[in-house]
């Protein structure tokens, strides 16, 4: 068995496009991958969110790829959640409403789908 490398300074092109999204447990970060699995490794997300520019931090302990967003949804100005294509609902934090939602929005509406608000 081969071991899978994923350290934050050496992610390959290939290892970004199957990472779905990132999350944080203390200084652990678990990568969870399109296959359905998850790897955890000792690095932060401070340290894989530098790395990967196609990912945004919508929760101090979720990192995710933009690519694997099915929609984002605001139901008031302090509540909002991201759905993935996987089907999971992860918690956008308050304080990060405001900046994440117009970038999920653009990143959405290049895909021709839409944001809603409810």
């Amino acid at each position: 068995m081969r071991k899978l490398k994923l350290s934050p300074k050496k992610l390959t092109a290939h290892q970004q496009a199957a990472l779905v999204r990132l999350s944080s447990l203390d200084n652990y970060s678990y990568l969870h991958m399109n296959d359905g699995k998850a790897h955890l490794f000792p690095a932060t997300l401070a340290q894989y969110e530098s790395q990967l520019p196609t990912f945004i931090r919508i929760h101090r302990r979720h990192l995710i790829n933009l690519d694997y967003v099915q929609e984002a949804v605001k139901t008031n100005s302090r509540q909002a959640h991201v759905t993935m294509l996987s089907g999971e609902k992860l918690p956008i934090a308050k304080r990060r409403i405001t900046d994440v939602i117009p970038q999920l929005n653009l990143a959405l509406s290049s895909r021709c789908w839409q944001t809603r608000q409810d």
